[in-house]
């Protein structure tokens, strides 16, 4: 159905609801019609109505300048189909994304036989439309203020909805940003749960580690409990040893007086190792050996003239035993009753201060007093 075969009805509802004042006066001066007297918006509405229904190069014109505003929806609305078409229409209701003109159009370009009761199906519903649109119009007028145009109203309000619209898309989009960093940090979160657990394994495995340690520094310490009996049995031992020969000398001393023996008087000299050792004022250190005896080691000591310095040779650390040679003249250590250490230590600080060190072989008095007569024999 062309333009100008089109109930003229229907065709004031297409143009009236298509062309606005401006673009009306525009059609009509590109094809020289001029307004005599009246050029309201209703004139210029009916004169383009009337040129519309007469076949004419304005009414060509305004017919391709439809079909090129409406053909976007084209597509969609094959797919919808004539039926349903007129029945949205008839019905009141409308079709997402698609203009009631360009349905209206749709249906009078593409009638072919039996048009008529196509158009009159829409004029019928047009009227009612147009009815329900003009109490809407009553409604929001009432509503408005003095001098107020309902269409400009509703145009604020599309322009506003459009605006909230904007604005409601970007908040769904800070939305999901703000989700997918939400599910970043709720991973992240998982992450750190599952290193806290990581951590409290480790946790108990390094107290499992230190219970361990503890045990192992008790079973040292144990140890060190055993190599305390041993030297303790060690000195007991020695001091055995002591008492033994301490009553041999005083069984023989005893068996002489008893029997006083005979010997010629003879007039012998004296060798140089006979004559009695005196150290006097030396200052001797002994390291090591049996605390019990230290009276013992003390007098054996002052026998000579000397000053004796004890150390039982428990030491883990070497500033000790530096300190008590730095003090002394000569160093005496048994090497049967002492530690590794002290034996260690003593070495090398007498060796640093170029004083002599002699080793005994027994932690006993004898072996003290072998000792001084061979350091006194080495200075004399």
């Amino acid at each position: 159905m062309r333009i100008w075969d089109i109930q003229p009805a229907l065709l004031c509802t297409i143009l009236g609801m298509t062309m606005e004042s401006d673009a009306t006066r525009k059609i009509l001066k590109r094809f020289r019609i001029e307004m005599k007297g009246d050029a309201s918006s209703f004139s210029m509405h009916q004169e383009l109505l009337r040129q519309s229904l007469e076949e004419n190069k304005l009414a060509e014109f305004l017919e391709k300048k439809l079909d090129k505003r409406f053909r976007p929806y084209e597509r969609r609305i094959d797919a919808i189909g004539r039926d349903r078409i007129l029945e949205t229409i008839e019905d009141g209701r409308g079709i997402e994304g698609v203009p009631l003109t360009a349905l209206i159009w749709y249906l009078l370009r593409s009638s072919g036989e039996g048009s008529f009761d196509v158009e009159l199906r829409l004029f019928k519903a047009m009227h009612m439309i147009g009815h329900r649109m003009m109490r809407l119009y009553d409604v929001l007028s009432a509503d408005l203020p003095d001098g107020s145009l309902v269409e400009d109203e509703l145009w604020k309000l599309k322009s506003r909805v459009e605006s909230l619209t904007e604005v409601n898309e970007r908040l769904e989009r800070n939305l999901a940003r703000l989700r997918r960093k939400y599910d970043a940090i709720q991973h992240e979160f998982e992450a750190l749960k599952a290193e806290k657990i990581r951590i409290q394994r480790e946790l108990e495995r390094e107290r499992g580690l230190s219970a361990n340690l503890r045990n192992r520094l008790t079973e040292i310490e144990r140890n060190n409990s055993l190599d305390q009996l041993e030297r303790l049995r060690q000195e007991n031992s020695l001091l055995l040893d002591e008492v033994k020969r301490l009553r041999e000398e005083l069984r023989e001393v005893s068996d002489k007086e008893r029997i006083p023996e005979v010997r010629p008087v003879e007039v012998k000299k004296k060798h140089t190792d006979d004559l009695p050792v005196n150290l006097e004022g030396v200052k001797v250190a002994l390291i090591g050996g049996v605390e019990g005896l230290v009276p013992h080691y003390r007098e054996v000591a002052e026998s000579f003239g000397c000053k004796l310095c004890y150390h039982g040779g428990h030491c883990r650390e070497k500033d000790e035993i530096e300190r008590i040679v730095e003090g002394v003249d000569v160093v005496f250590c048994p090497v049967d009753i002492n530690s590794h250490n002290a034996s260690r230590y003593a070495k090398k600080a007498c060796k640093k201060r170029g004083k002599p060190c002699y080793f005994l072989k027994s932690s006993g008095l004898s072996s003290l007093k072998r000792g001084l007569e061979t350091f006194a024999k080495a200075t004399a």
